[in-house]
Order: structure tokens, then C-alpha cells, then sequence
């Protein structure tokens, strides 16, 4: 008696009601055949005294969960609202407190719970409109599982980097599991965001950056495609100029504004950046032979060059051929740009040389 089509919307909205832990909604009352029925349930036929008033046709009524319940129990099943729902989609009703309590169970399970970023994550978990509600006891494992081989202190540098695929692999049971339109997927990409306090990425290039923050690997291919090797006074009039057209382009940088957080030890970002990348551009300009981190760079990049293959792209800025070689001889040899070309004739020969034209 339950299942006619003219109670359909009272059902769904009572779902979404209860799951919500709203006290009521609003309900369009539809045609005569409609009207009667919902009027029926509601208590506007009951003798001697109707609970309410008839519906009229094609207006609106609001309805109380409280109401709904105490009418089915007083019915001639006596199950109440809860069950009924549960009986009428085959599911079981979840109401946001209840998700809240699951989600916050798991990650008080695993160890993450108390973390600031956590409150903020439970709170968009909790949402019905989230997940089914025959997903959320799952979901909520697989996600406190995955966030446990995570890294998610800003201040702390991954020490290795899992591969995607194969985390999702694992946890998921699907080499996509953890893609971009997948629930744990973004989940677990949102918890890591708020962790970091980063907003959710929207490209490829986004999330491909906060996996690797976060210990993971989006390919199997050299994580960074280019590694900008500059020095400090370079970067306002060139370097981030240069940086930020190379990721327009579709390029993966290492750059320092991008991939560095206050806490990381530079020798270990600059080092796995270098170990890390398909080729090395090097800002050489006056300042540049100056400093001792561009030396390091420098030096593990040939060593890279030499055991790995990784390609050198010099770009001379600020600076003549003759001081080129001067400075480095073992350089000397190769072809490198000059910065008075201008970035997008620059970024076009970076494209070249990793193999990807533009």
C-alpha cells in the first residue's frame, strides 16, 4: 500500500529528510488522485476527528518527520518511518550523525583523529548527498586505510613515492580507483588538500602536484619533466615568469615557489627533485655562479646527465658566451638559449628539447 506512485515524492523527501536530520519539507500535493491519497496517510479522512485538513490539489503542504513517524506506527503495520524507507529502497538509512560517527570511527582507528584538517573533511563526508548510504561503512575504511600511507604534514618531504595505481590497486581493489571520478578518489584528494591547506585541485597538473606532496606518484615516468636550476635574483624579472608559462604549457616544473613548503630541508627537495627529473634548465647568469646551491644543482645534474641521461638545457641570462664557457667549460659544448628571445620562444625550445613540441 506504501509503494503507490503518488507517495513517491513523499518518500524521497523523507529520505532525504531523516539522513539530513531535518525536522520536515515541503511536499507539492499534485493532482486530485494525489492530494486524496497523501490527505489519506496524513490523517485529514480519520474518524471522528481528522489529524488535518483535506489537501487541496496542486499546492504545497509541509510535513513533519515527527508527523510521518507517529502516523505509520499508529498504522496497519506499526513499523515507523525509518523502517519503512529502509524497507521501500532496500537500503538502510544513514543520517548525517551517523556518517559523521563512522567516518570519525575510522580515522580514530588508524590514528588520524584530532588533526585540524579532519573536522573540515567530516563535515563534507557526513553529506547524504555524498555517497549511497550502502557505501559509507566501506568508504569510510578504504579512505582512513589510503590517508594512513599518506604524508600529510605540509612540513614533512616524502621520503619515497607510491605509485598511484598501485595504491588504489591495493585499497580499492581498481588501478583507477583513486582517479578524479571516483568517490574515495576525491575524498581522500580533499583530505589532503585541507591537510595541506591547499585548494582541491581542478587539472591534472593540481592534483599531480598534491599527490607528490603527499608521497604518491600519479605515472610511472619521471616525476618532473624540467628542474629549474636559478638563482635567487633572477626569479622576479625571469625565473617565474618562465616557470609559470613552462606549466601553462603542460610542462611538470620543480620550482621552489611551487614544490617547497617552510620546514622542507632544501638539500633533500632540491636532491629528489634532481633524481626525479627528465631534464635540467639552468638560469646561468652572473648571480648564478655565485651561489652554492646552483653549484650543488649543478653538480648532481651532471651526475644525473652522465649515469641516467638527464637532458641539460642551459639558458644564458644576462650573460655572454665568452663568460658562458669561462665559467663552465664543461657546458660549453652544448646549445643554450638566451632569455632575450623572450619566455615563449624559450618555453618552445624546453618543449623541443624534453620531446614534447609545441
Amino acid at each position: 500500500m506504501y509503494g503507490k506512485p503518488s507517495y513517491e515524492e513523499l518518500w524521497d523527501k523523507a529520505l532525504n529528510a531523516v539522513e539530513s536530520n531535518r525536522a520536515g519539507f515541503t511536499l507539492k500535493t499534485g493532482d486530485v488522485h494525489t492530494a486524496n491519497d497523501l490527505s489519506g496517510l496524513l490523517g485529514a479522512f480519520d474518524q471522528p476527528t481528522p489529524t488535518r485538513r483535506k489537501l487541496r490539489p496542486g499546492t504545497r503542504t509541509t510535513v513533519t518527520v515527527a508527523e510521518l513517524d507517529t502516523r505509520l506506527r499508529r498504522g496497519k503495520f506499526g513499523n515507523g518511518l525509518r523502517e519503512l524507507l529502509e524497507t521501500l529502497t532496500g537500503q538502510p538509512v544513514v543520517t548525517t550523525a551517523e556518517r559523521r560517527e563512522i567516518f570519525a570511527a575510522e580515522l580514530t582507528k588508524v590514528g588520524l583523529a584530532g588533526h585540524p584538517w579532519v573536522g573540515p573533511w567530516l563535515d563534507h563526508c557526513q553529506k547524504p548527498r555524498c555517497m549511497q548510504s550502502t557505501e559509507v561503512r566501506v568508504t569510510a575504511q578504504r579512505c582512513a586505510a589510503i590517508l594512513t600511507r599518506l604524508v600529510l604534514n605540509p612540513h614533512t618531504y616524502p621520503e619515497e613515492h607510491t605509485p598511484l595505481e598501485s595504491l588504489a590497486d591495493i585499497y580499492t581493489g581498481d588501478s583507477a580507483g583513486l582517479g578524479p571520478r571516483r568517490l574515495v578518489g576525491q575524498l581522500v584528494m580533499r583530505a589532503v588538500s585541507s591537510a595541506h591547506s591547499k585548494p582541491i585541485p581542478t587539472t591534472t597538473y593540481e592534483r599531480w602536484l598534491s599527490w607528490l606532496r603527499a608521497g604518491v606518484i600519479m605515472d610511472d615516468q619521471s616525476t618532473w619533466d624540467v628542474f629549474i636550476s636559478h638563482a635567487h635574483e633572477d626569479k622576479i624579472g625571469f625565473v617565474r615568469p618562465l616557470a609559470t608559462a613552462l606549466r601553462e604549457a603542460g610542462l611538470r616544473v620543480w620550482y621552489d615557489e611551487y614544490t617547497m613548503v617552510p620546514g622542507d630541508s632544501i638539500r633533500e627537495s632540491i636532491d629528489k627533485g634532481i633524481q626525479r627529473s627528465q631534464a635540467g634548465l639552468l638560469v646561468m647568469s652572473p648571480y648564478f655562479f655565485r651561489k652554492f646551491w646552483t653549484k650543488q644543482e649543478v653538480n648532481g645534474l651532471f651526475s644525473m646527465a652522465a649515469g641516467q641521461g638527464t637532458r641539460l638545457i642551459p639558458v644564458l641570462h644576462g650573460l655572454d658566451h665568452e663568460e658562458f664557457t669561462r665559467h663552465s667549460p664543461m657546458l660549453a659544448d652544448r646549445y643554450a638559449i638566451r632569455s632575450e628571445v623572450g619566455v615563449d620562444a624559450v618555453v618552445d625550445g624546453v618543449l623541443r628539447a624534453v620531446g614534447k613540441h609545441s
